[in-house]
């Protein structure tokens, strides 16, 4: 993992699990049933993101002059995803995604009109098993005191059950 990069105020997110599924069907009716985890879909509203942040998450270069462009070629990144969110208690539910690669954004734009209207982005991806552990996601509540040595640093680095992040997504 790199250095971590602070995101705008997120407005939404939203995690979509994907699964694998089977049924095995005898004497006309459904005798078995299996369904693994294979990943997340990711989509988040933010209230807006720099150059710098395009560059980082999605591959794209950035000239001497100060142009961000894309192309064919532009590849983005596996990174890790990290988020906290406020429960009803008052603490917080800290997740974290091990291995996420984000894609190009859409955007709108719209002309001034008689009322003022915010034009924010949504940024989409996939959240997909680490290969060293097949781990996708990690989540810490504030609320647990056996969390509190890994709360302080969940911004810092991918927190595992394990001894700590690994070097790579």
């Amino acid at each position: 993992y790199g250095e971590a990069i602070k995101l705008a105020p997120l407005m939404k997110i939203s995690l979509n699990a994907k699964l694998a599924e089977a049924s095995l069907y005898g004497d006309d009716k459904m005798t078995e049933y299996v369904s693994e985890l294979t990943g997340f879909d990711i989509s988040f509203d933010m209230n807006y993101i720099t150059p710098d942040q395009e560059v980082s998450l999605l591959g794209y270069k950035k000239g001497a002059n100060g142009i961000v462009s894309s192309s064919v070629n532009t590849v983005a990144p596996y990174g890790a995803l990290a988020f906290k969110s406020k429960q009803t208690d008052g603490t917080y539910k800290h997740v974290v995604l091990y291995k996420v690669k984000l894609v190009p954004i859409n955007e709108e734009f719209e002309t001034k009109g008689e009322n003022l209207q915010f034009k924010t982005p949504t940024v989409v991806g996939k959240a997909i098993p680490r290969v060293n552990d097949d781990e996708i996601r990690g989540v810490a509540l504030a609320s647990d005191p056996k969390a509190s040595a890994v709360i302080p640093k969940w911004f810092e680095y991918p927190q595992t059950t394990g001894a700590g992040a690994t070097s790579k997504p």
